[in-house]
């Protein structure tokens, strides 16, 4: 294993520009070990509408459009979308007039079918990959519901809300995770308050159909958070704005990853040598009274006893609040990097190509929960949202050519 040299000194090599250049133009600096680093000023160029033209689901009507769960969405390459329900279990297709056309994949424990799964993806022309931990397998069904066609183990027992992992074009499953280097992370605490420990983040990789398992390492990066000890037992509360760790695998195999806290994306490769990074001069927003407030109010509904932990979870939240909501890959390679820290605004993001050049920013509709993953394809955004009701809808947009 070895480490990305994401974090490697920055050698300038070209003249930066000057104050009044456009933020669509990088800076273009060399890192230690050769790779490009791409500088952006802040970028200020006003967002275009990608507006919203297809939703589908409702609060009530045929059972084919009524949505539950809706953990995961893609589309293949005739525009038809794939909706995966975790409520019903199923997975619906629909045309790309959002006509419901079949369900690929139901409940159950026999081929083809899904016991626990949390998301899906289409690969190629013909299959739909199902994460499903209930059988801690990966099963691929036939697009035009012909039923299973592949079983393949998970590459960890390791699994979260929604499948943060994929396949990449060299058939290759992946999942990102991390491990804590405290050896007593693991142990059930004996007090209440604050608990800090480095955690290394990497990637895991194997063959769709077996092989040897290959962990590509990071970055290593600080994890706060609270212990709270009660006569019920205990809980551990994550602090409020802290940054995350993102990792997305290109279809390539090439490896993106970044830290929320900053707008600094670095593409490495199957190996883990830095290929490239990308840093934008974003100011963050400051963590304000307002906001330890609402979390002191939000803590002491739940009781008496839960007053104090509130107001020691506020002192511990960072002086900013995260650069980025996530970033994701579209379809041709580029970069979508959802900027902002409020994930309850309109979506916009900043979209880059491989080779670290800005293209432009749009703005959605839609108000998109960031925690859940949007496939993009030819330049639509699919994504999950409510209605007015708060009933899962899945929207598409407009194509931003």
């Amino acid at each position: 294993m070895k480490y990305s040299a994401g974090s490697l000194v920055a050698l300038l090599i070209l003249a930066g520009c000057s104050a009044d250049a456009d933020p669509g133009t990088a800076r273009i600096e060399q890192l230690a070990n050769g790779a490009p680093l791409h500088i952006y000023e802040q970028i200020q160029a006003i967002p275009g509408p990608l507006p919203t033209d297809l939703r589908i689901g409702v609060a009530e009507g045929a059972d084919e459009y009524m949505l539950g769960d809706v953990r995961s969405v893609d589309v293949d390459g005739d525009g038809n979308i794939y909706v995966f329900d975790a409520q019903a279990m199923m997975v619906r297709v629909f045309d790309d007039s959002g006509q419901y056309v079949r369900t690929v994949a139901s409940q159950g424990m026999g081929p083809g079918e899904i016991t626990r799964g949390t998301g899906i993806q289409v690969v190629g022309d013909t299959t739909l990959w199902i994460q499903d931990p209930g059988r801690y397998a990966m099963t691929a069904v036939a697009l035009d519901g012909g039923g299973e066609v592949a079983t393949a183990p998970m590459p960890i027992r390791r699994f979260g809300y929604v499948w943060e992992g994929g396949v990449d074009g060299v058939g290759r499953v992946w999942q990102p995770s991390n491990r804590n280097l405290d050896p007593n992370a693991g142990m059930a605490p004996t007090e209440s308050g604050p608990r800090q420990s480095e955690v290394v983040n990497f990637v895991v990789r194997r063959d769709l159909f077996g092989g040897e398992l290959d962990t590509l390492d990071l970055a290593i990066s600080e994890v706060q958070s609270y212990a709270v000890i009660l006569d019920r037992g205990f809980s551990i509360y994550q602090v409020p704005f802290s940054p995350a760790w993102k990792v997305r695998v290109a279809q390539s195999g090439d490896t993106w990853h970044a830290n929320t806290s900053a707008y600094r994306l670095a593409r490495v490769s199957p190996v883990g040598d830095t290929l490239l990074v990308i840093q934008v001069d974003q100011s963050a927003d400051l963590v304000t009274e307002e906001d330890a407030r609402e979390l002191r109010e939000r803590m002491a509904e739940r009781g008496q006893e839960y007053v104090k932990i509130g107001s020691e979870l506020a002192a511990l939240m960072p002086e900013y609040k995260p650069l980025l909501l996530g970033f994701w890959l579209d379809d041709g390679g580029r970069i979508w990097v959802r900027v902002g820290s409020d994930p309850e605004a309109p979506a916009r993001f900043d979209v880059f190509e491989s080779d670290g050049n800005y293209l432009k920013s749009v703005l959605l509709d839609e108000l998109m929960p960031p925690y859940l993953n949007p496939s993009i394809r030819g330049g639509r955004v699919y994504g999950i949202t409510t209605d007015s009701l708060g009933a899962p809808v899945v929207f598409r947009t407009a194509s931003w050519d």
